[in-house]
């Protein structure tokens, strides 16, 4: 078995990423490639199994970019991954950037500091439902305790670090789901801080 990168729990599933030169990775590329037809992978270096993504009413996999496209650096982005929404058949671009002031996202627990937001793209050329583009998510860290009990989640914790994420509804700042990501090591995705930085510094 691979080393697992990131562990995501949402509503009962979870997706694991695994990194692109793993059999697992390679199981589910063939499973897009079903759907989607053969695809280029270079430049991802993660991917994920599917999982449901109830506010966009598909599963998705997951491809986590290794360099992030130009046309998506271009308008802001610090951080990008492909969506393959397995159950309607269309891929969207998800770009990752800097959080915004609180008063414009949803309301979070006391302790939490917004690292980052995410939100989707449709891709020029391939179709897709442009109400995906009002879904967004806020990626943050907390106390634990304090972030269970105010989204009433059932504890889950990683041996390494424990960061969570919202997604909402960016007009109406309504949670639409929460996700818990778990580390059991430092090996994978774990330093949003530092990738904070990172991206700061080449701004």
């Amino acid at each position: 078995m691979s080393q697992i990168l990131e562990v995501m729990t949402t509503g009962g599933e979870s997706r694991s990423l695994y990194d692109m030169r793993s059999a697992e990775a390679k199981a589910i590329m063939d499973e897009v490639e079903k759907i989607f037809g053969p695809q280029n992978w270079a430049g991802y270096i993660s991917i994920g199994n599917s999982v449901s993504n109830s506010a966009m009413g598909s599963r998705i996999i997951t491809a986590v970019c290794g360099v992030i496209p130009h046309y998506l650096y271009d308008i802001g982005a610090r951080g990008a991954e492909r969506k393959f929404h397995m159950d309607t058949g269309f891929m969207y671009d998800k770009m990752y950037t800097f959080a915004p002031s609180a008063d414009q996202l949803p309301v979070l627990p006391p302790s939490a500091k917004a690292i980052a937001i995410g939100f989707n793209h449709c891709i020029a050329g391939r179709g897709g439902d442009p109400k995906v583009e009002n879904v967004w998510d806020v990626y943050f860290s907390a106390d634990p305790d304090e972030c269970e009990s105010f989204f009433n989640l059932d504890k889950k914790r990683g041996l390494y670090s424990t960061l969570y994420g919202v997604t909402y509804d960016h007009q109406t700042k309504e949670v639409l789901r929460v996700k818990v990501y778990t580390y059991d090591n430092n090996a994978g995705h774990s330093d949003w801080d530092g990738a904070l930085a990172e991206a700061l510094a080449t701004m």
